[in-house]
């Protein structure tokens, strides 16, 4: 009885792990439509950061406009052998 019991449970637990369906759930949005749901996991994300507000006081601040750009330029080089573990050509 134990064992056709197991049996029974795992078969369920099979089933519904790894072939219960689809695995697509339909989802209604927050407008009414329908979506998936990633969509809907968007939706919600974005509303999250519609929310969001920035100070933009610092971009006028004195030393905020005070700094300069100190960016150094690469200058290309000639690149090397196509393959370096090779032996050299005199050796």
């Amino acid at each position: 009885m134990t064992v056709v019991g197991g049996a029974l449970a795992l078969a369920v637990i099979a089933y519904l792990f790894l072939g219960g369906g689809d695995g697509t759930v339909p989802v209604v949005s927050p407008q009414g439509a329908a979506g998936t749901a990633a969509e809907v996991r968007f939706s919600s994300l974005v509303a999250e950061l519609n929310g969001l507000s920035f100070e933009t006081a610092i971009l006028s601040d004195e030393r905020f406009l005070s700094l300069i750009d100190i960016r150094t330029a690469v200058v290309p080089e000639a690149a090397g052998r196509a393959d370096p573990f090779a032996p050299l050509a005199g050796e």
